[in-house]
């Protein structure tokens, strides 16, 4: 019988991310939809970037079919935290305001507080960027 050496065991361990997040940080999961004129914002991205003294990373996400998603492996840390929205608006809508000489809005930014545990749902409306932004547990 051959016996595998124990720092082998060690090393399996840690990969297989036995324990929680690779980084170590206590995460939440986070979803939501995102609106902008009443309809679901078709594709872009969802940033959530910790306030002035949290710890931990920003998270980032993409949006699909009008929502995004984070697990408690890549969510958000608790606490305050400002989520940036970006997203192209439709081509016509962009030729559109080109042509009046506009520039469209491709970024929104909320102040959330993200919870300590559990799972929550923070819908985005971009239509009320700069507000705080509903948050609710299941």
């Amino acid at each position: 019988m051959r016996m595998i050496p124990g720092t082998l065991i060690l090393l399996l361990t840690a990969a297989c991310g036995c324990g929680g997040t690779a980084d170590g940080l206590r995460r939440v999961a986070v979803d939501g939809a995102v609106i902008r004129d009443g309809a679901p914002v078709p594709h872009g991205s969802v940033a959530f970037v910790p306030g002035e003294g949290v710890p931990g990373p920003a998270a980032s996400t993409a949006i699909e079919s009008g929502r995004y998603e984070f697990t408690s492996e890549n969510g958000p840390v608790p606490g305050p935290q400002t989520v940036i929205v970006t997203s192209m608006p439709p081509k016509d809508e962009l030729m559109k305001a080109q042509h009046a000489g506009q520039t469209p809005q491709t970024r929104w930014e909320f102040s959330v507080t993200v919870p300590e545990a559990g799972t929550y749902e923070f819908g985005l409306d971009l239509n009320a960027a700069n507000s705080a932004s509903t948050g609710t547990a299941p």
